[in-house]
């Protein structure tokens, strides 16, 4: 059960990360913004929930023994959030950002 809740909280973290990287891509820099700058945004929010997770979550607790957590646990949870939330990105909110934008111009 632990390790559901943890690929749950997991998963919504990585597809949060997606949409607002592709939010920020779309209408605060208007498609001008260059791919480093997108993944320096993407960065920056693993990073930050990485270590969120961190805290919260260290990786042993899936095993169901607690032991303290390093610094290591953060680097492996930014990793492997910056790493997901790319198909994330592109899988599921571009289609539909793209959706959005179609039927927006069409209403003007």
């Amino acid at each position: 059960m632990k390790s559901f809740l943890l690929i749950v909280i997991f998963t919504a973290i990585v597809y949060f990360i997606g949409l607002v990287v592709e939010i920020y891509k779309k209408y605060i820099r208007k498609d001008k913004a260059h791919v480093w700058e997108n993944r320096l945004v993407a960065f920056i929010l693993s990073v930050g929930f990485g270590y969120v997770m961190y805290k919260v979550f260290p990786i042993s607790y899936m095993s169901g023994t607690y032991t303290e957590p390093s610094i290591f646990d953060a680097v492996a949870y930014a990793v492997a959030i910056y790493v997901l939330q790319l198909p994330a990105c592109l899988a599921i909110w571009k289609p539909l950002v793209k959706e959005f934008m179609a039927r927006k111009m069409k209403s003007l």
